[in-house]
């Protein structure tokens, strides 16, 4: 009688999948654009991004800074695209590149993964805004001299991830966010 019951009711029930209400316009360029994984809503199929704005995945990613200065590609990732994991599974390896107004690669700059600055204050970095933390594992930046910097991050969490790089070359400070939303 009860599974009877249930059965009846059961249809009834609204389906939700990919309930996110994010229309999956990223916080910057390449957001949204409908690539592989990504649900008829913007959200990437699986990912619950609770309204945050994300990027969709694609080698050279580009984003405007923040002031206007610099532009920052993600020229890779590893895993492709950056994906949520425990211990090892969850650490994502990515090359960001910083060019100027010309496109030319900026060789004097420091990158980092500042936690609060005038552009950044969240106070975390990487950073979950719907759970408001970071990450356990203090990430690891490593110039590589050549304008570009390998980022080494946990992100050990399903949701969206949002990740502000920084670049100063002495008196020129400029950001940009790449946000993810890991299924």
């Amino acid at each position: 009688m009860r599974y009877a019951l249930l059965s009846l009711i059961f249809p009834l029930l609204p389906v939700a999948a990919c309930s996110s209400s994010s229309s999956g316009a990223g916080p910057g360029s390449g957001a949204g654009d409908g690539g592989p994984g990504v649900g008829v809503d913007g959200d990437t199929i699986g990912c619950d991004s609770g309204g945050f704005a994300f990027d969709t995945y694609k080698p050279n990613l580009t984003k405007a800074g923040k002031s206007g200065i610099y532009t920052f590609v993600l020229t890779a990732a590893d895993p492709a695209p950056p994906a949520e994991g425990i211990g090892a599974a969850g650490i994502n390896t990515w090359t960001v590149k910083v060019v100027d107004a010309s496109g030319t690669p900026v060789k004097g700059a420091t990158m980092s993964l500042p936690v609060a600055t005038s552009l950044w204050s969240p106070g975390f970095n990487p950073f979950m805004p719907r759970h408001g933390h970071g990450t356990s594992i203090v990430p690891k930046v490593t110039s590589n001299g050549d304008g570009t910097a390998t980022l080494v991050m946990d992100l050990s969490m399903g949701g969206v991830w949002q990740v502000f790089v920084e670049a100063d070359s002495g008196s020129t400070v400029d950001g940009a966010m790449f946000a993810f939303c890991m299924p």
